[in-house]
Parts: C-alpha cells; sequence; structure tokens
C-alpha cells in the first residue's frame, strides 16, 4: 500500500495562493513545499499508466499554469 502523507492544516502545504478565487489563481506548492519531490511510483499498483513526475498533486511548482486558456475563473465577467 503506498505511504499517505496527511498534513494538519492547508498552510502545512505551502501553497502559492491555496485559497484564491481570482481571475488568474496559482495553486502551485512553491519551493519549499513538502509536496515537491514527494511524489513515488514504487508501488506495482502505480507502477505503470502514470506520467513520473517528482511532486504530488497537480501542480509542480508556483509556475507552472497548466489551467491556462482552458480554465475560467470568472465566468460572469467573461465575453463568450
Amino acid at each position: 500500500i503506498a505511504s499517505n502523507k496527511y498534513f494538519d492544516a492547508i498552510a502545512d502545504l505551502k501553497l502559492s495562493q491555496p485559497n484564491s478565487l481570482q481571475a488568474n489563481p496559482n495553486y502551485g506548492p512553491l519551493s519549499d513545499s513538502p509536496l515537491r519531490g514527494a511524489a513515488s511510483f514504487t508501488d506495482p499498483l502505480v507502477a505503470n499508466g502514470f506520467d513520473e513526475v517528482t511532486y504530488i498533486g497537480a501542480f509542480a511548482d508556483e509556475n507552472d499554469g497548466w489551467m491556462s486558456g482552458w480554465t475560467e475563473f470568472d465566468p460572469q465577467n467573461k465575453a463568450y
């Protein structure tokens, strides 16, 4: 079984803007976040079928903007 990590507070994750609902939020982990460099793909159940990355979560770092261009956080003010 993979070893899960637990954190007592969102602040312990050290995310750039963990609670942001602004138009261009940044949910990436900061350079000293415990999520960076913590990924593990040694368990046979996850050894195949996944892109092996070094971080835990959806974002590599505070500069990872993969949501840009296809995610809208302000739909009431967006002209469609």
